[in-house]
C-alpha cells in the first residue's frame, strides 16, 4: 500500500500483454521492448484492465519504481551481487596494488635519500 492509498505490486506478463504498456521502462535499460521474452515482471500500481486482468499503471509517489524486469526478480538480484562482489574483489585488489607500489616508492625514496647523505 502506497501513502496515496493505492495497492503496489508485481504483475507477470506474457509478451502480448506487456507490449500494449509502451511508456514503462525496462530493467536492465538493455532490455527492450522488442526483446524475445516470454515473460515479464512488471512492478507498478495494480489496477484492473478492460478484461479483468490485473495491470500495472506509473504510481503517483516518486519513490515507488514503475519498471519491467526481464527476467525473474531472484535471478536478477543473485546475477547483479555476483557482479558487484566480482567488482568489490577487483577494486579491493586495485587498492592494495596502488598501496604497495606506493610503499615500495616510499622505501626507495627513503634509501636514496639515506645513501646520499
Amino acid at each position: 500500500m502506497l501513502p496515496d492509498g493505492s495497492t503496489y505490486g508485481l504483475v507477470r506478463m506474457n509478451d502480448e500483454r506487456f507490449a500494449s504498456i509502451a511508456s514503462i521502462p525496462t530493467l536492465p535499460p538493455e532490455a527492450t521492448h522488442t526483446s524475445d521474452r516470454e515473460e515479464w515482471y512488471c512492478y507498478g500500481v495494480l489496477r484492473e484492465d478492460d478484461d479483468g486482468k490485473l495491470t500495472v499503471t506509473e504510481p503517483n509517489d516518486p519513490s515507488a519504481i514503475f519498471a519491467a524486469a526481464a527476467d525473474e526478480p531472484e535471478r536478477l538480484a543473485a546475477r547483479y551481487s555476483r557482479r558487484a562482489r566480482l567488482l568489490e574483489i577487483s577494486a579491493s585488489a586495485a587498492l592494495f596494488s596502488g598501496v604497495l607500489l606506493n610503499m615500495t616508492l616510499a622505501y626507495l625514496l627513503i634509501d636514496f635519500v639515506r645513501k646520499a647523505s
